[in-house]
């Protein structure tokens, strides 16, 4: 096991299998291997890197309304493995983004109190503990080498979902094309979800490529994902990019050494998008189903969701109506649009509803905590910074800080964070009984 770790058969595999579960419907069935090989990591004492990519992979089988209760065991299991590798090695260490989400999680907690369902409210801070536990133990375990890792997982981990995208657009080749624009959803997610996970992929990859320049692999990577992000966008993910494309580009031309070839890249990829556009998107429906998604229909219907937010607001102003509770004030809309609908589609009216003005100060609390972790200037600190960005302003549009999927992906994407200098691992040795800082 310990050499099929070390080479990328293990990813791809990880990979592969979870998308042909999810696509085919066998969700349960990529709980063994997961279990199975977290237990295999810790009991050979492998490094914990290899925990990256299964959890990216583990996302693929989440179906948020319809959460087994053996799927649920199996993350229990798992996620209780993480917490006795924490206590044996006497992983306990703090900063102002750990305390941030513990503040924001007690919040959650203090919600059950004026829960409406105080069930639901249980699941939401059980999510919010993953979140948690995703965020310290990789924060915990994390080195450059880990870091390299998981930039190279992230990039494996787009070229999954494109082939799920695949393997969707394959099984319902009956169906008119629009139709199926018009119905995209892959079980864990849909548009909103896709764009922001590629662009966060973008960003990943164009570290990993930054590394090493001489890699054309990882640069034809980061354009396909540009792609990629661009054809399965939302009205925030499309905002998002807009206003983030200056910073990302300032920051690959000031820290490449191949600025003359990149420019030229970058022309040429503005040409071919544009054509691509012309050509090949606007005449099979793109644009039409696009417009439809930003139109005015689709403010309407954001209009009304945010209306019934404010209402939980006021019902219940402190505390709100319980973490996770949205889906029962959502009930009798989801049935009017004929869709299902979890959350209020904006984090501060999802806050605000669901956790009262307590919860909005934990909040931003909890941003204040993800500023300062950022303070030391880097390269990963400035695209952690953009990737926070994104989530940030396609919240304003659709659920991104408490989405499931998306919220596993940015605790993970933060432990990441570079650190000032004295504070980066910590080892405990067994033999003086002492606590080392590297």
């Amino acid at each position: 096991m310990r050499q099929f770790l070390k080479n990328n058969g293990y990813i791809i595999l990880l990979f592969l299998f979870s998308v042909l579960c999810s696509t085919f419907g066998m969700t349960l069935l990529y709980s063994i291997p997961m279990v199975l090989i977290s237990y295999g990591i810790i009991c050979l004492n492998l490094p914990r890197k290899h925990f990256i990519p299964l959890l990216l992979s583990t996302l693929f089988t989440y179906r948020e309304q319809t959460l087994d209760l053996y799927q649920g065991i199996c993350v229990a299991l798992v996620m209780g493995l993480l917490v006795y590798d924490l206590i044996r090695h006497r992983h306990f260490r703090k900063n102002p983004l750990i305390i941030g989400y513990l503040v924001w999680i007690a919040t959650m907690v203090m919600s059950l109190f004026t829960a409406i369902d105080v069930l639901l409210a249980l699941q939401g801070i059980a999510q919010a503990l993953l979140w948690f536990m995703i965020l310290y133990y990789c924060w915990i375990h994390m080195n450059d080498d880990m870091r390299e890792y998981g930039y190279r997982s992230f990039s494996y981990f787009s070229i999954a979902i494109a082939l799920e995208i695949g393997l969707y657009f394959l099984l319902l080749n009956g169906k008119p094309f629009l139709e199926i624009l018009r119905g995209f959803e892959l079980g864990w997610g849909g548009y909103a979800h896709v764009s922001l996970l590629y662009l966060v992929c973008v960003l990943m990859s164009t570290l990993w490529y930054l590394q090493d320049e001489t890699k054309w692999g990882r640069l034809m990577l980061v354009l396909f994902q540009l792609l990629m992000a661009g054809v399965f966008n939302s009205k925030g993910s499309y905002i998002a990019m807009l206003l983030l494309a200056v910073p990302y580009l300032i920051l690959i031309f000031q820290n490449t050494k191949r600025r003359s070839f990149l420019g030229k890249i970058a022309i040429g990829y503005l040409i071919f998008a544009l054509l691509f556009r012309l050509v090949i998107a606007n005449p099979l429906g793109f644009r039409t189903v696009w417009y439809e998604r930003v139109g005015l229909q689709d403010r309407l219907e954001k209009k009304m969701i945010f209306e019934l937010g404010l209402e939980a607001f006021r019902g219940n102003p402190l505390f709100g109506i319980g973490a996770y509770n949205s889906p029962l004030f959502l009930r009798s809309l989801s049935q009017d649009l004929g869709y299902n609908l979890l959350y209020f589609q904006n984090y501060w009216v999802q806050t605000l509803a669901t956790l009262g003005i307590v919860g909005m100060i934990s909040f931003l609390f909890l941003g204040s905590g993800m500023v300062r972790m950022l303070k030391k200037r880097s390269l990963l600190n400035y695209f952690i910074g953009i990737i926070l960005g994104l989530f940030l302003i396609q919240g304003f549009f659709d659920t991104t800080f408490y989405s499931v999927i998306l919220m596993c992906v940015l605790s993970l994407v933060l432990s990441f964070i570079d650190e000032e200098k004295g504070v980066y691992l910590n080892v405990y040795d067994k033999n003086t009984k002492q606590t080392l800082y590297l």
